[in-house]
């Protein structure tokens, strides 16, 4: 992929006006030692140096930086945590990144991973060779999941490990559109008992809630059901 340089800018040449024994002298300004402020939105950068202070360099263009806040403490594994606002990147929903700038609008990066962010989404973080998979069941008793993934506002947008996937990181989420109020109820199963492993579940956007637990390498068990309400 060929990168675009943001085009050098001349130096500028202003006058700046002194009052010396009464008398106003006009004298020229170089401005050999004005630095470079940096390219404005929109402008081709390499890196976020290319840019204005307050800006990030983003799939080779300067932007904004998300008002919400930059990372959190995003992580890998189990443990993973989503950052703190939605993207304004390039990588799609199921795309592995590194940072929030990197996610498209309308996701966020979790456990290494870009997810729907909607109004409110539940995300699952586990590291284990296994199927884990997310379960949802909404205030209107419809449950979302691998065999009924759209329903009640919400959808499973990102469906990690069917086939073996090796141990790192690994993610499921449910994102919700629009999020009925009541009572919610999450859960894992482990679908082929591959392997054993640990797992994190954050709810985020409308409530919010952190969830953890663990499953033995046995096909088809189930975690605890952890509930929470809109």
């Amino acid at each position: 992929m060929i990168k675009l340089l943001r085009p050098l800018s001349g130096a500028l040449v202003g006058l700046s006006l002194s009052m010396m024994a009464g008398c106003f002298v006009v004298a020229e300004d170089s401005g050999d030692d004005d630095e470079d402020e940096g390219g404005d939105v929109g402008d081709s950068c390499e890196s976020v140096d290319d840019c204005k202070s307050g800006l990030v360099c983003t799939a080779g263009s300067c932007a904004e930086r998300d008002g919400s806040g930059g990372t959190g403490s995003g992580g890998t594994g189990a443990g993973g945590s989503g950052t703190g606002g939605s993207g304004i990147g390039t990588k799609e929903v199921g795309e592995p990144c590194t940072e929030e700038e990197e996610c498209v609008p309308g996701s966020v990066c979790f456990n290494e991973f870009c997810v729907g962010e909607g109004t409110m989404r539940v995300s699952l973080a586990f590291s284990a060779d296994s199927d884990f998979d997310l379960h949802v069941l909404t205030p209107s008793g419809t449950e979302i999941y691998y065999g009924n993934p759209v329903a009640a506002g919400g959808e499973l947008d990102v469906d990690q490990c069917v086939g073996t996937c090796g141990a790192g990181a690994h993610v499921e989420n449910v994102v919700f559109t629009t999020a009925a109020s009541g009572a919610y109820s999450v859960w894992v199963v482990n679908y082929d008992g591959r392997a054993a492993g640990s797992f994190n579940i954050e709810v985020a956007g409308a409530v919010t809630r952190t969830f953890m637990g663990s499953l033995t390498a046995m096909a088809d068990e189930e975690s605890e059901h952890f509930a929470f309400t809109r």
